[in-house]
Formats: C-alpha cells, structure tokens, sequence
C-alpha cells in the first residue's frame, strides 16, 4: 500500500490512475488513508475512475464547454440551450462545482422553474440540464449525475378538437390567396407549418395520390430547406383530391418559404419548392 506518515503526523495516500498520473490525499488517521487508497485503487481497475481535480470546474464553465461542443444540436435547439443555461441554469448553480451539485439543488432548481413555467417548458429546460450532467459523467468530470429521481410537473393532455369544415373554409378565405392551398394541405393531410413550407415540386404525387415528406423550412433567415429533424419525420402522407388540386394550382420551381435559398444548412443543393412573395406571415405563425 502507498500509505505513509508524514513528519507532522498525517497519513498520506496515494495512487496512480489508468493514465500514470499519481494522486495523492492526507488523513489524520491511517485507516482512512488505507481505505481511500484502496477504494481509488478499485475504481481505475473498474473503469470508473474519477480525477478528485476534475469536479472542481465549475458548471458556467462545463456547461459552456458541453454546449459549444453539441454538433448534432439544429439552430433553433442551439439557440434554445443558450438561453436555457444562461438564464436558468447559471444565475442558480452556474458558479457551483460540477462535484458539488447534489440531487436537491437540481430538484429545486426544477421546483422553482415550475412556478413560473408550463410543465413542457421546465421538462424541457431538465432534459438540457441531464444532458450536460450525463456528458460530465462520461467525460469522467464527476463520478455520477445529481439528476436522479427528480420529481417533474405532470402535463396534462388536452383533447385534440380537429376544425370542423365550416372552420377550414373560413380560414382558407380569409387568409392571403396565394398562400390558400397551405391550409388545405394542414387540414387534409395534418402536416406541421414547417413541413408545408417545405413542400417541393417533386414531393407532390399525383398519380400515387400522396405527399413525400422530406424536407421543412427553417424558422428564420436565411430560409433554408432542412431534411426534417427525425428519420421518422420522413413519410408518405395520403392526399386527398382537394388538396392535390390545390397543389396542382401552384407553379413549380418556386416556394412558400420567404427568400426560400434551395440550400440545406450543410451546404447540399436541395430540390426547390414553391415561393410566393406574401408568406412572410405564414412561415411565421
């Protein structure tokens, strides 16, 4: 054992982790030191290891680190992540040790966001702040997530009250004419704002009598077409006649999206849809 006593009577400790680098922790009785080393000793032969030095980053600074670094993040989740952390996060527990953080301080960081907030809001909000806790974990940061058995606020589900056909028509009369055939295709086919923006020439199939969805408009300028956000959002959706004939009515070649660009946001080509110059406020909505 690397246990010895130092000339002013501590007992010290030390080891090596799986990296060579050597640790070290003093003790006023040498059976703690004993133990602590033989419990160090038993983590880096597990795996699980964690460098005592690590933890003491704070979470402002981790947690900017892990954000910066999530590639598979879109724009919107990016910008939805930073605001997250630097107004819900931080100001609370941003100048905390990653080490320090226990399960209560989350649970009552998340009891004080549902004061404010709508239940998918805050679950949103800890769906953030789990990631970032569970990346410390893997990045060998701390040896395990305060984000455990953390009481969330119920959602409690509406019933989905489609618009009845009295309603659609109203809507589609007194919405701007070149954008009409949109809320038909909301109405009869069920797909998201984003989606029918992104609609293309291509994905409109006549003879098959149904809709390709593959690609959405992004929310904001430079107005991209963006593959849709899941694998499962990519789908063959059945178009009933009024739609199709609505469709038919547009122009290929040109899209609803404002200033539609035909480029995806890693800079492929994708097929152009329809565009009209009065969609602003649909894109918007």
């Amino acid at each position: 054992m690397s246990v010895k006593k130092r000339p002013d009577g501590a007992w010290r400790a030390r080891y090596y982790d799986a990296a060579g680098k050597e640790h070290s922790k003093h003790f006023p009785r040498k059976v703690d030191a004993e133990a602590w080393e033989r419990d160090q000793r038993a983590a880096v032969a597990r795996g699980t290891h964690v460098d005592p030095r690590a933890g003491r980053e704070t979470v402002r600074l981790f947690g900017e680190r892990w954000r910066l670094a999530q590639v598979q993040h879109r724009p919107r989740t990016g910008r939805q992540v930073e605001i997250v952390m630097r107004v819900h996060v931080y100001p609370a527990i941003g100048d905390h040790r990653m080490s320090a953080v226990r399960r209560t301080a989350v649970q009552a960081l998340v009891t004080s966001w549902a004061a404010t907030a709508a239940p998918r809001t805050v679950i949103m909000r800890y769906a953030f702040l789990r990631a970032m806790f569970a990346s410390a974990v893997d990045d060998g940061v701390i040896g395990k997530s305060p984000c455990v058995r953390i009481k969330l606020p119920e959602i409690v589900k509406e019933a989905v009250v489609p618009l009845t056909v009295v309603q659609v028509r109203a809507l589609h009369e007194a919405i701007a004419e070149p954008i009409r055939p949109a809320v038909l295709v909301g109405a009869g086919c069920g797909l998201r704002v984003s989606e029918v923006l992104g609609l293309t020439d291509p994905a409109v199939r006549h003879l098959a009598r149904d809709l390709d969805v593959r690609w959405q408009l992004s929310e904001a300028p430079p107005w991209e077409l963006l593959p849709v956000k899941t694998t499962n959002g990519v789908r063959e959706v059945p178009a009933p006649a009024f739609v199709l004939d609505a469709l038919s009515t547009l122009t290929a070649g040109r899209c609803w999206g404002p200033c539609c660009t035909a480029a995806t946001s890693r800079g492929s080509r994708s097929p152009r849809g329809w565009c009209t110059s009065r969609s602003r406020t649909l894109s918007r909505t």
